[in-house]
């Protein structure tokens, strides 16, 4: 089996027939669909057997009480028996017959781990590349990488093939009931992987809904899993990649993180995430990666660090004059 294609649905009976269909038009033989339903409550299990029946060849389908996307991930990868393992969100999509030169170009360069652009679609049908990799390696192209390189690229398992046997390797996959959890896993696959490859092309199609957990505007007691996440890939990363994972909480707890607690006005994990960089990367701004971020991100990153929220309104609000 060449490839296995993991596809986690929570009440997206809308949207499913559109992610299953873009997944079955694809020009590879030998692959397989293994569609978790985490409970829904919609009509999306009577459509995924409705699709297995269909495709009993392709598409295995499995139905578990509502536990979290981790743990339906954590699900399919138990059953996967692919060379290579792909994620798919079920109201996203992918361009037609592109798994032929994904599958291609991973065997002709022996890679544990492939990585290829997205494009954010949004309902008014605008689109907006997002590329694998943050500012600081924007240049990127098609092309064998480092792993350094792969360990700060952006977490999250949709636009990445990875080999399965890199999965086995580690000893904890996606942490359950917690959110961070893509941040606290991909990263790790640094330390088993020997060859990286990127594709710069947008096959992955990523569908930019109102409900992502990501994005809701009000304090949930999750938003503070981003803590135990990074101290995670502190503790595997520090030894191999140093100056990768200092980045990566300069990026993730410092500037995310802290604007994220802002915008939910939790001044005070603001703090807590500006104390946890002054106790473990107190000399961040030295680091090669950050030096090469944009001036604004390096700016606000100064204010969070300095606990200067006024400055950071003010500035905000000059933005805003200046846009308009």
């Amino acid at each position: 089996m060449k490839l296995s294609v993991i596809v986690t649905v929570y009440n997206r009976e809308k949207y499913l027939a559109r992610c299953l269909d873009s997944i079955l038009c694809q020009d590879l033989d030998e692959y397989e669909i293994i569609v978790i339903d985490d409970g829904s409550s919609d009509g999306s299990w009577p459509m995924i057997e409705n699709y297995r029946e269909r495709y009993p060849e392709k598409i295995q389908a499995f139905h578990q009480a509502n536990a979290g996307v981790s743990r339906a991930r954590n699900a399919g990868l138990s059953r996967a028996q692919g060379e290579y393992i792909a994620f798919v969100d079920s109201d996203d999509w992918l361009k037609e017959n592109c798994f032929g030169t994904i599958y291609r170009e991973a065997k002709s360069h022996a890679c544990d781990i492939l990585l290829f652009d997205e494009e954010n679609v949004y309902a008014d049908g605008t689109k907006k590349r997002i590329r694998a990799f943050y500012p600081c390696e924007e240049g990127t192209t098609t092309g064998e990488i480092a792993i350094s390189q792969y360990v700060i690229a952006r977490p999250g398992p949709v636009n990445k093939w990875i080999r399965r046997e890199a999965y086995c390797r580690l000893e904890k996959l996606f942490s359950e009931g917690r959110i961070y959890e893509d941040l606290a896993l991909y990263p790790r696959l640094g330390n088993v992987a020997s060859e990286v490859y990127y594709i710069a092309h947008p096959y992955y199609q990523c569908y930019q809904s109102e409900n992502s957990i990501m994005r809701i505007p009000k304090f949930q007691e999750k938003t503070l899993d981003i803590f135990p996440a990074v101290y995670e890939l502190k503790e595997a990363l520090e030894k191999n990649f140093p100056k990768e994972i200092e980045y990566i909480w300069w990026r993730h707890l410092l500037l995310l993180g802290s604007k994220r607690f802002l915008n939910l006005d939790r001044k005070d994990l603001s703090d807590r995430a500006a104390d946890e960089m002054r106790k473990n990367y107190p000399d961040w701004k030295q680091n090669p990666y950050v030096q090469k971020e944009s001036q604004s991100d390096l700016l606000l990153t100064e204010l969070l660090y300095r606990k200067k929220y006024g400055r950071i309104r003010l500035l905000a609000g000059l933005r805003k004059l200046v846009k308009k």
